[in-house]
Protein backbone atom coordinates (compact mmCIF):
# COMPACT_ATOMS: atom_id res chain seq x y z
CA UNK A 1 0.00 0.00 0.00
CA UNK A 2 1.52 3.38 -1.24
CA UNK A 3 -0.25 6.45 0.98
CA UNK A 4 -1.68 9.25 -1.04
CA UNK A 5 -1.61 13.02 0.41
CA UNK A 6 -3.28 15.37 -1.68
CA UNK A 7 -1.16 19.17 -2.26
CA UNK A 8 -1.98 22.31 -4.08
CA UNK A 9 -0.30 22.10 -6.98
CA UNK A 10 -2.06 21.92 -10.48
CA UNK A 11 -2.00 19.32 -12.99
CA UNK A 12 -2.10 15.41 -13.36
CA UNK A 13 1.09 14.64 -12.20
CA UNK A 14 0.18 16.56 -8.89
CA UNK A 15 -2.79 15.09 -7.68
CA UNK A 16 -1.19 12.37 -4.97
CA UNK A 17 2.76 12.64 -3.70
CA UNK A 18 5.31 9.61 -3.05
CA UNK A 19 7.25 9.43 0.46
CA UNK A 20 10.77 9.70 0.45
CA UNK A 21 13.13 7.08 2.37
CA UNK A 22 14.44 10.39 4.49
CA UNK A 23 15.48 9.39 8.17
CA UNK A 24 12.12 10.69 9.41
CA UNK A 25 10.11 9.82 6.54
CA UNK A 26 9.66 13.74 5.50
CA UNK A 27 7.34 14.50 2.51
CA UNK A 28 8.42 14.25 -0.99
CA UNK A 29 5.92 15.75 -3.21
CA UNK A 30 6.13 13.79 -6.60
CA UNK A 31 3.76 12.40 -9.02
CA UNK A 32 2.46 9.15 -8.06
CA UNK A 33 3.54 6.79 -11.32
CA UNK A 34 6.84 7.41 -9.39
CA UNK A 35 6.40 5.55 -6.74
CA UNK A 36 5.39 2.10 -8.68
CA UNK A 37 8.47 2.05 -10.00
CA UNK A 38 10.40 1.35 -7.02
CA UNK A 39 13.33 3.83 -5.87
CA UNK A 40 12.20 6.01 -2.69
CA UNK A 41 9.09 4.48 -2.72
CA UNK A 42 9.65 0.94 -2.67
CA UNK A 43 12.39 1.67 0.42
CA UNK A 44 10.12 3.38 2.12
CA UNK A 45 7.58 0.12 1.82
CA UNK A 46 10.62 -1.79 2.53
CA UNK A 47 11.09 -0.27 5.80
CA UNK A 48 7.13 -0.34 6.77
CA UNK A 49 6.79 -4.19 6.33
CA UNK A 50 10.44 -4.84 8.34
CA UNK A 51 8.71 -2.22 11.11
CA UNK A 52 5.26 -4.35 11.14
CA UNK A 53 7.01 -7.70 11.27
CA UNK A 54 9.61 -6.51 14.14
CA UNK A 55 7.16 -4.24 15.91
CA UNK A 56 5.02 -7.29 15.93
CA UNK A 57 7.36 -9.98 17.18
CA UNK A 58 8.82 -7.59 20.25
CA UNK A 59 5.06 -6.82 21.09
CA UNK A 60 4.38 -10.93 21.19
CA UNK A 61 7.69 -11.36 23.44
CA UNK A 62 6.15 -8.22 25.48
CA UNK A 63 2.79 -10.08 25.92
CA UNK A 64 4.17 -13.64 26.43
CA UNK A 65 6.46 -12.53 29.26
CA UNK A 66 4.93 -13.46 32.87
CA UNK A 67 1.44 -14.81 31.30
CA UNK A 68 2.21 -17.90 33.93
CA UNK A 69 1.45 -15.20 36.58
CA UNK A 70 -1.82 -14.47 36.10
CA UNK A 71 -2.80 -17.62 37.54
CA UNK A 72 -6.41 -16.46 38.24
CA UNK A 73 -9.60 -15.41 36.40
CA UNK A 74 -9.61 -11.60 35.36
CA UNK A 75 -13.36 -10.24 35.76
CA UNK A 76 -15.65 -12.11 33.09
CA UNK A 77 -12.67 -14.13 32.33
CA UNK A 78 -14.41 -17.12 34.04
CA UNK A 79 -17.46 -17.22 31.91
CA UNK A 80 -15.95 -16.65 29.08
CA UNK A 81 -13.09 -19.94 29.56
CA UNK A 82 -16.18 -21.82 30.92
CA UNK A 83 -17.96 -21.87 27.75
CA UNK A 84 -14.67 -21.79 25.38
CA UNK A 85 -14.49 -25.47 27.72
CA UNK A 86 -17.71 -25.87 26.65
CA UNK A 87 -16.91 -25.50 23.02
CA UNK A 88 -13.77 -27.71 23.54
CA UNK A 89 -15.51 -30.72 24.59
CA UNK A 90 -18.12 -31.08 22.45
CA UNK A 91 -21.00 -28.85 21.15
CA UNK A 92 -23.05 -27.37 23.76
CA UNK A 93 -26.78 -28.30 24.28
CA UNK A 94 -28.47 -25.37 25.39
CA UNK A 95 -29.62 -22.39 23.49
CA UNK A 96 -26.03 -20.13 23.34
CA UNK A 97 -28.36 -17.07 25.19
CA UNK A 98 -29.04 -19.35 28.06
CA UNK A 99 -25.40 -19.23 29.13
CA UNK A 100 -24.00 -15.84 30.36
CA UNK A 101 -20.80 -16.48 28.40
CA UNK A 102 -23.33 -16.27 25.30
CA UNK A 103 -24.26 -12.43 26.32
CA UNK A 104 -22.62 -12.00 23.08
CA UNK A 105 -22.23 -13.70 19.54
CA UNK A 106 -20.23 -16.97 19.69
CA UNK A 107 -16.92 -16.20 17.45
CA UNK A 108 -14.45 -15.02 20.54
CA UNK A 109 -15.37 -17.66 22.50
CA UNK A 110 -14.61 -20.07 19.51
CA UNK A 111 -10.77 -17.91 19.30
CA UNK A 112 -10.45 -18.96 23.16
CA UNK A 113 -11.17 -22.34 22.74
CA UNK A 114 -9.09 -22.41 19.43
CA UNK A 115 -6.04 -21.06 22.02
CA UNK A 116 -6.96 -23.32 24.47
CA UNK A 117 -6.13 -26.74 22.08
CA UNK A 118 -3.41 -25.25 21.09
CA UNK A 119 -1.72 -24.60 24.32
CA UNK A 120 -3.87 -26.32 27.03
CA UNK A 121 -6.17 -25.40 29.52
CA UNK A 122 -3.30 -23.28 31.31
CA UNK A 123 -2.84 -19.52 32.00
CA UNK A 124 -1.14 -19.36 28.40
CA UNK A 125 -4.00 -20.94 26.76
CA UNK A 126 -6.75 -19.15 28.06
CA UNK A 127 -5.42 -16.07 26.87
CA UNK A 128 -3.43 -17.13 23.94
CA UNK A 129 -5.54 -15.87 21.30
CA UNK A 130 -5.89 -12.83 22.62
CA UNK A 131 -2.21 -12.54 22.78
CA UNK A 132 -2.33 -12.88 18.87
CA UNK A 133 -4.97 -10.37 18.30
CA UNK A 134 -3.41 -8.01 20.15
CA UNK A 135 -0.61 -8.14 18.15
CA UNK A 136 -2.44 -7.80 15.62
CA UNK A 137 -4.06 -4.89 16.64
CA UNK A 138 -0.76 -3.18 17.42
CA UNK A 139 0.25 -4.15 13.32
CA UNK A 140 -3.30 -2.61 11.99
CA UNK A 141 -2.41 0.85 14.12
CA UNK A 142 0.83 1.16 12.89
CA UNK A 143 -0.50 0.85 9.37
CA UNK A 144 -3.23 2.52 9.17
CA UNK A 145 -1.07 6.03 10.61
CA UNK A 146 1.48 5.29 7.95
CA UNK A 147 -1.98 5.44 5.69
CA UNK A 148 -3.16 8.62 7.53
CA UNK A 149 0.17 10.73 7.43
CA UNK A 150 2.43 8.67 5.30
CA UNK A 151 5.08 9.33 7.57
CA UNK A 152 7.36 6.60 8.67
CA UNK A 153 8.43 8.51 11.65
CA UNK A 154 5.26 8.83 13.09
CA UNK A 155 3.43 5.54 12.67
CA UNK A 156 6.77 4.34 14.67
CA UNK A 157 5.65 7.02 17.22
CA UNK A 158 1.69 5.75 17.21
CA UNK A 159 3.02 2.21 17.53
CA UNK A 160 5.02 3.25 20.49
CA UNK A 161 2.57 5.11 22.15
CA UNK A 162 -0.05 1.95 21.39
CA UNK A 163 2.03 -0.17 23.61
CA UNK A 164 2.93 2.12 26.60
CA UNK A 165 -0.86 2.51 26.45
CA UNK A 166 -1.34 0.29 28.98
CA UNK A 167 -5.23 -0.51 27.39
CA UNK A 168 -3.56 -2.48 24.73
CA UNK A 169 -1.36 -4.24 27.35
CA UNK A 170 -4.00 -5.22 29.92
CA UNK A 171 -6.64 -6.22 27.29
CA UNK A 172 -4.20 -8.49 25.42
CA UNK A 173 -3.72 -10.56 28.23
CA UNK A 174 -6.98 -11.35 29.04
CA UNK A 175 -9.45 -14.19 28.14
CA UNK A 176 -11.82 -11.76 26.63
CA UNK A 177 -14.04 -10.28 23.92
CA UNK A 178 -12.76 -6.13 23.55
CA UNK A 179 -9.65 -7.47 22.07
CA UNK A 180 -10.81 -10.16 19.18
CA UNK A 181 -14.00 -7.78 18.15
CA UNK A 182 -11.32 -4.46 18.16
CA UNK A 183 -8.90 -6.15 16.14
CA UNK A 184 -10.90 -7.25 13.27
CA UNK A 185 -12.56 -3.82 13.02
CA UNK A 186 -9.22 -1.69 12.92
CA UNK A 187 -8.49 -4.18 10.58
CA UNK A 188 -11.61 -2.98 8.59
CA UNK A 189 -10.96 0.45 8.76
CA UNK A 190 -7.42 -0.03 7.59
CA UNK A 191 -8.66 -1.85 4.60
CA UNK A 192 -11.72 1.14 3.87
CA UNK A 193 -9.01 3.59 4.47
CA UNK A 194 -6.11 2.07 2.02
CA UNK A 195 -9.05 2.10 -0.55
CA UNK A 196 -9.47 5.80 -0.92
CA UNK A 197 -5.80 7.04 0.62
CA UNK A 198 -3.23 4.35 -1.20
CA UNK A 199 -2.15 4.61 -4.86
CA UNK A 200 -2.96 1.04 -6.35
CA UNK A 201 -4.90 -0.03 -8.96
CA UNK A 202 -8.68 0.09 -8.99
CA UNK A 203 -9.06 -4.26 -8.49
CA UNK A 204 -6.76 -3.74 -5.41
CA UNK A 205 -9.21 -0.83 -4.21
CA UNK A 206 -11.93 -3.46 -4.73
CA UNK A 207 -10.22 -5.90 -2.77
CA UNK A 208 -9.49 -3.63 0.22
CA UNK A 209 -13.40 -3.07 0.51
CA UNK A 210 -13.80 -6.54 0.20
CA UNK A 211 -11.84 -7.44 3.14
CA UNK A 212 -12.79 -4.48 5.04
CA UNK A 213 -16.33 -5.98 4.70
CA UNK A 214 -15.60 -9.39 6.04
CA UNK A 215 -13.33 -7.51 8.97
CA UNK A 216 -16.41 -5.73 10.47
CA UNK A 217 -18.69 -8.91 9.98
CA UNK A 218 -16.25 -10.64 11.82
CA UNK A 219 -15.64 -7.94 14.45
CA UNK A 220 -19.48 -7.80 15.17
CA UNK A 221 -19.55 -12.05 15.56
CA UNK A 222 -17.22 -11.40 18.76
CA UNK A 223 -19.39 -8.24 20.22
CA UNK A 224 -21.87 -6.24 18.92
CA UNK A 225 -20.28 -3.00 19.88
CA UNK A 226 -18.05 -3.59 16.57
CA UNK A 227 -20.72 -1.97 14.84
CA UNK A 228 -19.71 1.72 16.09
CA UNK A 229 -16.62 1.73 14.01
CA UNK A 230 -18.33 0.25 11.05
CA UNK A 231 -20.89 3.19 10.90
CA UNK A 232 -18.46 5.31 11.27
CA UNK A 233 -16.33 3.92 8.22
CA UNK A 234 -19.49 3.47 6.58
CA UNK A 235 -20.47 6.56 6.39
CA UNK A 236 -17.32 8.12 5.34
CA UNK A 237 -17.46 5.41 2.36
CA UNK A 238 -20.34 6.72 0.89
CA UNK A 239 -20.50 10.56 1.57
CA UNK A 240 -16.73 9.97 -0.07
CA UNK A 241 -18.43 7.61 -2.88
CA UNK A 242 -21.57 10.01 -3.33
CA UNK A 243 -19.66 13.39 -2.99
CA UNK A 244 -17.22 12.48 -5.84
CA UNK A 245 -19.13 14.83 -8.18
CA UNK A 246 -20.06 17.35 -5.20
CA UNK A 247 -19.04 21.02 -5.89
CA UNK A 248 -17.26 20.22 -2.51
CA UNK A 249 -14.97 17.88 -4.26
CA UNK A 250 -15.01 20.55 -7.10
CA UNK A 251 -13.32 23.15 -4.93
CA UNK A 252 -11.43 21.08 -2.49
CA UNK A 253 -8.29 18.82 -3.54
CA UNK A 254 -7.95 16.84 -0.38
CA UNK A 255 -11.71 15.86 -0.72
CA UNK A 256 -11.58 14.95 -4.10
CA UNK A 257 -8.54 12.75 -4.09
CA UNK A 258 -9.86 10.46 -2.41
CA UNK A 259 -13.41 10.44 -3.40
CA UNK A 260 -12.19 9.96 -6.81
CA UNK A 261 -10.45 6.86 -5.14
CA UNK A 262 -13.13 5.13 -3.82
CA UNK A 263 -15.73 6.04 -6.42
CA UNK A 264 -13.40 4.27 -8.92
CA UNK A 265 -13.93 1.10 -6.83
CA UNK A 266 -17.88 1.21 -8.52
CA UNK A 267 -21.25 1.21 -6.34
CA UNK A 268 -21.83 -2.69 -6.80
CA UNK A 269 -18.06 -3.35 -5.04
CA UNK A 270 -19.30 -1.08 -2.32
CA UNK A 271 -22.80 -2.27 -1.67
CA UNK A 272 -21.33 -5.58 -1.38
CA UNK A 273 -18.23 -4.94 0.07
CA UNK A 274 -19.73 -2.80 3.44
CA UNK A 275 -23.04 -4.25 3.35
CA UNK A 276 -23.51 -7.94 2.19
CA UNK A 277 -20.19 -9.34 3.18
CA UNK A 278 -20.39 -7.83 6.41
CA UNK A 279 -23.89 -9.52 7.20
CA UNK A 280 -22.82 -13.05 5.98
CA UNK A 281 -19.38 -12.96 7.59
CA UNK A 282 -21.67 -11.99 10.81
CA UNK A 283 -23.73 -14.69 10.38
CA UNK A 284 -21.80 -17.60 9.50
CA UNK A 285 -20.19 -18.03 13.30
CA UNK A 286 -23.76 -17.35 14.40
CA UNK A 287 -25.35 -20.45 12.26
CA UNK A 288 -22.32 -22.61 12.43
CA UNK A 289 -23.28 -23.04 16.25
CA UNK A 290 -27.13 -23.32 16.09
CA UNK A 291 -26.23 -26.13 13.35
CA UNK A 292 -24.20 -27.99 15.51
CA UNK A 293 -25.95 -27.79 18.55
CA UNK A 294 -29.73 -27.60 17.22
CA UNK A 295 -28.96 -29.43 13.77
CA UNK A 296 -31.94 -28.24 11.85
CA UNK A 297 -31.46 -24.15 11.17
CA UNK A 298 -34.74 -21.62 10.70
CA UNK A 299 -35.11 -17.76 10.65
CA UNK A 300 -36.74 -18.03 14.41
CA UNK A 301 -33.93 -19.77 16.16
CA UNK A 302 -31.58 -16.67 14.61
CA UNK A 303 -34.29 -14.32 16.27
CA UNK A 304 -34.61 -16.66 19.39
CA UNK A 305 -31.17 -16.35 20.19
CA UNK A 306 -30.11 -12.46 19.45
CA UNK A 307 -33.20 -11.77 21.63
CA UNK A 308 -31.63 -14.04 24.24
CA UNK A 309 -28.84 -12.06 23.89
CA UNK A 310 -29.78 -8.66 23.76
CA UNK A 311 -32.00 -9.17 27.59
CA UNK A 312 -29.32 -11.25 29.21
CA UNK A 313 -26.71 -8.31 28.04
CA UNK A 314 -28.92 -5.97 29.48
CA UNK A 315 -30.04 -7.62 32.53
CA UNK A 316 -26.56 -8.67 33.90
CA UNK A 317 -25.64 -7.30 37.26
CA UNK A 318 -22.06 -6.27 37.03
CA UNK A 319 -19.85 -5.34 40.18
CA UNK A 320 -20.83 -1.86 41.82
CA UNK A 321 -17.26 -2.25 43.02
CA UNK A 322 -15.87 -1.74 39.28
CA UNK A 323 -18.50 0.99 38.43
CA UNK A 324 -17.11 3.92 36.68
CA UNK A 325 -19.54 6.31 34.41
CA UNK A 326 -18.53 6.66 30.61
CA UNK A 327 -17.44 10.45 30.93
CA UNK A 328 -14.50 9.75 33.82
CA UNK A 329 -12.78 7.57 31.36
CA UNK A 330 -10.69 9.85 29.82
CA UNK A 331 -9.55 11.82 32.38
CA UNK A 332 -9.24 9.23 35.38
CA UNK A 333 -6.32 9.08 37.65
CA UNK A 334 -6.80 5.91 39.96
CA UNK A 335 -6.16 2.28 38.85
CA UNK A 336 -8.74 -0.66 38.55
CA UNK A 337 -7.78 -2.66 41.16
CA UNK A 338 -9.89 -5.67 40.19
CA UNK A 339 -8.60 -5.68 36.61
CA UNK A 340 -4.90 -5.80 36.61
CA UNK A 341 -5.03 -2.35 37.82
CA UNK A 342 -5.86 -1.47 34.82
CA UNK A 343 -5.15 2.51 34.10
CA UNK A 344 -4.86 4.79 31.23
CA UNK A 345 -1.05 6.20 30.42
CA UNK A 346 -1.32 9.54 31.52
CA UNK A 347 1.52 10.45 28.69
CA UNK A 348 -1.14 8.99 26.11
CA UNK A 349 -4.07 9.85 27.61
CA UNK A 350 -4.17 13.60 27.73
CA UNK A 351 -1.55 14.02 25.14
CA UNK A 352 -4.20 12.38 22.78
CA UNK A 353 -6.81 14.79 24.19
CA UNK A 354 -5.27 17.43 23.27
CA UNK A 355 -4.19 16.24 19.46
CA UNK A 356 -7.90 15.54 19.04
CA UNK A 357 -8.48 18.91 20.06
CA UNK A 358 -6.23 20.40 17.46
CA UNK A 359 -7.69 18.22 14.40
CA UNK A 360 -10.74 19.30 15.58
CA UNK A 361 -9.69 23.03 15.08
CA UNK A 362 -8.15 21.99 11.37
CA UNK A 363 -11.43 20.25 10.58
CA UNK A 364 -13.11 23.84 11.09
CA UNK A 365 -11.20 24.91 7.96
CA UNK A 366 -12.10 22.28 6.04
CA UNK A 367 -12.23 18.56 5.22
CA UNK A 368 -9.04 16.33 6.16
CA UNK A 369 -9.85 12.95 6.00
CA UNK A 370 -6.91 12.13 8.76
CA UNK A 371 -8.14 14.29 11.29
CA UNK A 372 -11.82 14.03 10.56
CA UNK A 373 -11.47 10.12 10.92
CA UNK A 374 -9.52 9.74 13.98
CA UNK A 375 -12.45 11.82 15.73
CA UNK A 376 -15.27 10.28 14.57
CA UNK A 377 -13.93 6.75 15.52
CA UNK A 378 -12.95 7.99 19.19
CA UNK A 379 -16.14 9.79 19.75
CA UNK A 380 -17.98 6.67 18.27
CA UNK A 381 -16.40 4.76 20.55
CA UNK A 382 -16.77 6.37 23.61
CA UNK A 383 -19.93 8.31 23.21
CA UNK A 384 -22.16 4.93 22.37
CA UNK A 385 -21.50 4.33 25.94
CA UNK A 386 -24.21 7.39 26.58
CA UNK A 387 -27.07 5.38 25.14
CA UNK A 388 -25.93 1.22 25.35
CA UNK A 389 -28.21 0.13 27.67
CA UNK A 390 -26.13 -1.62 29.84
CA UNK A 391 -26.37 -1.64 34.14
CA UNK A 392 -23.16 -0.85 35.06
CA UNK A 393 -20.50 0.51 32.81
CA UNK A 394 -16.88 -0.42 33.16
CA UNK A 395 -13.98 0.94 32.40
CA UNK A 396 -11.95 -1.35 30.82
CA UNK A 397 -14.81 -0.42 28.17
CA UNK A 398 -12.61 2.76 27.15
CA UNK A 399 -10.19 0.51 25.28
CA UNK A 400 -11.52 0.77 21.82
CA UNK A 401 -11.01 4.74 22.17
CA UNK A 402 -8.30 5.08 23.49
CA UNK A 403 -6.41 3.03 21.08
CA UNK A 404 -7.34 5.49 18.74
CA UNK A 405 -5.09 7.92 20.76
CA UNK A 406 -1.47 7.15 19.61
CA UNK A 407 -2.92 7.69 15.86
CA UNK A 408 -4.44 11.47 16.81
CA UNK A 409 -1.27 12.13 18.17
CA UNK A 410 0.80 10.97 15.05
CA UNK A 411 -2.24 12.90 13.21
CA UNK A 412 -1.96 15.74 14.72
CA UNK A 413 1.93 16.42 14.51
CA UNK A 414 1.96 15.70 10.87
CA UNK A 415 0.41 18.55 9.83
CA UNK A 416 1.61 20.82 12.51
CA UNK A 417 4.18 24.12 12.19
CA UNK A 418 6.92 22.65 14.07
CA UNK A 419 9.97 22.14 12.11
CA UNK A 420 11.23 18.69 11.80
CA UNK A 421 14.22 18.29 14.48
CA UNK A 422 11.34 19.92 17.17
CA UNK A 423 9.02 17.41 15.67
CA UNK A 424 10.93 14.52 15.99
CA UNK A 425 12.20 15.87 19.76
CA UNK A 426 8.68 15.85 21.05
CA UNK A 427 7.69 12.25 19.47
CA UNK A 428 11.08 11.01 21.25
CA UNK A 429 10.22 12.80 24.85
CA UNK A 430 6.45 11.31 24.23
CA UNK A 431 7.58 8.10 23.77
CA UNK A 432 9.77 8.08 26.27
CA UNK A 433 7.85 9.63 28.91
CA UNK A 434 5.26 7.12 27.68
CA UNK A 435 7.44 4.32 28.77
CA UNK A 436 8.47 4.95 32.02
CA UNK A 437 4.61 5.37 32.91
CA UNK A 438 4.45 1.86 31.74
CA UNK A 439 7.33 0.48 33.50
CA UNK A 440 5.90 1.87 36.23
CA UNK A 441 2.58 0.17 36.10
CA UNK A 442 3.96 -2.84 34.37
CA UNK A 443 4.67 -5.09 37.74
CA UNK A 444 1.00 -4.63 38.69
CA UNK A 445 -0.59 -4.91 35.71
CA UNK A 446 1.87 -7.90 34.82
CA UNK A 447 0.57 -9.95 38.42
CA UNK A 448 4.53 -9.95 39.20
CA UNK A 449 5.19 -11.42 42.41
CA UNK A 450 7.16 -9.80 45.56
CA UNK A 451 9.79 -8.37 45.31
CA UNK A 452 9.11 -7.71 41.87
CA UNK A 453 5.61 -6.34 42.74
CA UNK A 454 7.08 -3.51 43.89
CA UNK A 455 10.70 -3.18 42.23
CA UNK A 456 9.48 0.89 41.18
CA UNK A 457 7.34 1.17 44.13
CA UNK A 458 4.05 0.00 45.81
CA UNK A 459 0.79 0.96 45.02
CA UNK A 460 -1.62 2.08 47.89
Amino acid sequence: MQPMVSDNAKGPSSRTASWSGSAVGELAPGPSHLSRRGGGGWQERKKVMLAAVVGGFLALLLLTGAISQLRGFNLDETSYVGVARALWHGPLPELPSQIQGWQHPPLGSYLISFGMMLAGDDPLGWRLASIVFGVLTLEAIFLWTYLLVGNYHLAMTAMALTIFNNFWFVMSRVAMLDVFFFAFAIWGVVGVTAAFRSEVRVSLRRVYILFSGVMFGLGAACKWVAVDTFVVMLAVAFVLFLGARSSLAAANKNFADPAHNLRSVGWPTLVAGLIVLPVLAYLVPILGELRQSHGALSIHQILLLHRGMYRLSKSLPGSLLMRAPWYSWPLRTYPLRGFSYLLGNFVVMWSGLGALAVCLRRLWSGFKAPELMVVLLYAANLLQWAITPIKIPQYYYYYPAAMFLGPAIAVALHQSSIIRTRRVRITFLLTVSAAVFFLYCYPRMASLEAPWDCMFGCWN
